[in-house]
């Protein structure tokens, strides 16, 4: 080893704001272990512009990002090759989009800065389409190639593994946001108020959320729907909400903010693309209510049917049921049991143990050659 310390890039095609209260504390975690870090992101562009979810870090380094289309696919090209030049490690997310991956892999490979991957081990949202196929044979290939990989859950952990990756180099991050300001939010919970909170896409079945609250309203007229979030999808949101009494549209919320309309709710709607916005439920203590199905994220795996969660068919009429089931007093005391106890389990606090024990391995592994 060299007499400075170990000096660690993490690149990010993007900063949204849940990632601030992470990489803040990672930085002064690796500081106390005497580990140089460095975050680059670029700007948000496209749908993910449209989320309004952007946070920032004085202390990052900020790129231009640029997309260039290739046939029916597109790559975000970043200037971060120059910029990780005298890294131990650089941390990319796994991405075949991403086009600086693949020369940092060639630099790796010839001796340069060791690459470590970042991310799901798959598209859990892919449409079995035929560029989505090769997108993913050519990603499945490229896994194998770094020299770490940083993995969301113990189930992606499981599928970058069963890649021919060695479970030796795999470290599982378990996934997290900062929900304090969730947590210590004040007001009163409306026992038939549920609440949808995410990105306005395709890929949250918004169409079935409206369908379950037709249904619901239609049983139990004192039900009312809340939906925060921003994205493509605004104005059908917007459009839908006006047509019905018992769904309003908040737009985005963040913070106490956010708090507050979750402790006002008794219970998460999210058939589908469930992902970290189940940790705010958590936080807020009220369960969730999902479907199963494809398009979820990694946290699909912290929900628990009859513990934390109700996972049922993803149709209009099992929604509807399984919402009624969780707005009922004793079970929904229950579920509410269930989450707050999931909440002390998913922090960021432990992720930020979890990725510092991953980088502490990786860069001993750098000098060493072999891992911890």
């Amino acid at each position: 080893m060299t007499g400075r310390q170990p000096r660690v890039v993490i690149v990010q095609e993007r900063l949204p704001h849940y990632r601030v209260a992470f990489f803040q504390a990672l930085l002064e975690r690796l500081a106390a272990c005497e580990i140089d870090l460095a975050v680059v992101h670029g700007r948000s562009q496209g749908a993910a512009a449209h989320r309004r979810d952007e946070g920032s870090l004085p202390w990052a380094q900020v790129v231009s990002n640029r997309v260039v289309r290739v046939g029916s696919a597109s790559l975000v090209q970043q200037p971060v090759i120059g910029i990780t030049r005298s890294a131990d490690l650089v941390i990319v997310e796994q991405a075949s989009r991403m086009a600086a991956n693949y020369p940092l892999l060639v630099r790796q490979a010839r001796g340069g800065p060791k690459v470590a991957f970042w991310g799901h081990g798959a598209n859990l949202q892919s449409d079995g389409s035929w560029h989505n196929r090769a997108s993913e044979a050519a990603k499945a290939c490229i896994s194998r190639l770094p020299h770490w990989w940083f993995a969301y859950t113990d189930g992606c952990a499981r599928r970058v593994e069963a890649l021919g990756f060695s479970a030796e180099r795999i470290t599982v991050v378990e996934n997290a946001v900062d929900a304090a300001s969730i947590a210590v939010a004040k007001a009163r919970p409306e026992p038939h108020r549920a609440i949808f909170v995410g990105s306005l896409t395709s890929t949250k079945r918004l169409d079935l959320i409206v369908q379950a609250c037709d249904l619901l309203a239609a049983q139990m007229p004192s039900f009312s729907l809340a939906i925060v979030g921003d994205g493509e999808l605004r104005s059908w949101v917007r459009h839908h909400a006006a047509a019905r009494s018992y769904i309003t549209y908040l737009g985005a919320k963040v913070g106490s903010d956010l708090g507050v309309e979750l402790k006002r709710s008794s219970v998460m709607l999210m058939p589908s693309g469930v992902g970290l916005g189940v940790l705010d439920a958590f936080a807020a203590g009220i369960p969730v209510v999902t479907a199963t199905g494809e398009g979820h994220g990694p946290e699909f795996e912290y929900l628990s049917h009859g513990g934390n969660s109700l996972i049922t068919d993803p149709n209009p009429q099992s929604l509807a049921s399984a919402v009624l089931q969780a707005l009922d007093p004793a079970r929904n005391a229950a579920l509410r049991g269930g989450a707050s106890r999931a909440a002390t389990r998913w922090t960021v606090e432990n992720m930020v143990e979890n990725f510092t024990e991953g980088i502490l391995r990786a860069c001993h592994a750098v000098h060493t050659g072999v891992a911890l």
